[in-house]
This record gives C-alpha cells, sequence and structure tokens, in this order.
C-alpha cells in the first residue's frame, strides 16, 4: 500500500535587532515611514498565535528571546498561550 508523503511547512521570520529601523520607534526617510521593530514583531505574534489557535498543529519560531521578553512586558496576557 502506498502512502502519501507528508509535506511540512517551516514558518520562520528573521528580524536584525539592529539595522535601518528603530526597534521602539518609527522613522521617516526618504518621504517614506518605516514601521518599528516592535510593532512588526506585535503583528507577526499575533498573527502566529490565530493561526495557532484556528490550527493545532501549526507551530512557529521567534528567534530570539530579546523579542518574546520585549513582547511579554506589553502583553504579558501572553504568556500562557506561548509557553
Amino acid at each position: 500500500m502506498e502512502t502519501k508523503p507528508k509535506l511540512f511547512i517551516l514558518i520562520n521570520n528573521h528580524f536584525d535587532l539592529t539595522w535601518k529601523r528603530c526597534f521602539t520607534r518609527r522613522i521617516h526617510e526618504h518621504g517614506m515611514m518605516h514601521f518599528s521593530y516592535e510593532e512588526m514583531h506585535v503583528n507577526y505574534i499575533n498573527d502566529n498565535l490565530r493561526l495557532t489557535r484556528a490550527n493545532p498543529g501549526y507551530k512557529f519560531q521567534i528567534e530570539s528571546t530579546h523579542v518574546v521578553r520585549h513582547f511579554l512586558q506589553n502583553h504579558p496576557e501572553y504568556l500562557a498561550e506561548l509557553r
């Protein structure tokens, strides 16, 4: 009996903690506004938590403890869910 292969898709996102963007404030450059890394992290984590709630087998990665610490300082209500 032939079985169908399983496809695993890994969700990963990389944020440089020090780069063009500021971590906690937006910057304006050449007439463009760039969101802060903090805003991007909050959106990334919240989007992935929604996907996890809707799909119990869904997993995602947060590559930096700094990002997790900062997120939980501002959103401690998500501690149990992130664990």
